[in-house]
């Protein structure tokens, strides 16, 4: 991916199951490192697999943003329950 800007261009995240994604997301500091070199091979591969930009992040803003929440769902982590002090 360049840093190039082309409206016209719609990524392909058809070899980028979100199952992939998911397990990133679960995991923190080293856990997470080591889930991207397994999964994706490293950084950079991850950087390519999502057509992103590592100095810009996505490329086309507001429609790539758009885009990859229609693939992928919302980035978001979900909040755990409050802790019940009468447990």
């Amino acid at each position: 991916m360049t840093d190039e800007l082309d409206r016209r261009y719609v990524p392909d995240f058809s070899n980028t199951p979100k199952e992939k994604l998911v397990q990133v997301m679960g995991g923190r500091g080293s856990e997470a490192i080591a889930v991207i070199e397994e999964k994706f091979g490293g950084v950079k591969n991850i950087i390519h697999e999502l057509h992103t930009s590592a100095n810009k992040g996505i490329i086309g803003l507001k429609d790539g943003v758009r885009h990859r929440q229609e693939v992928f769902g919302r980035n978001e982590i979900p909040l755990s329950q409050p802790r019940n002090i009468f447990d």
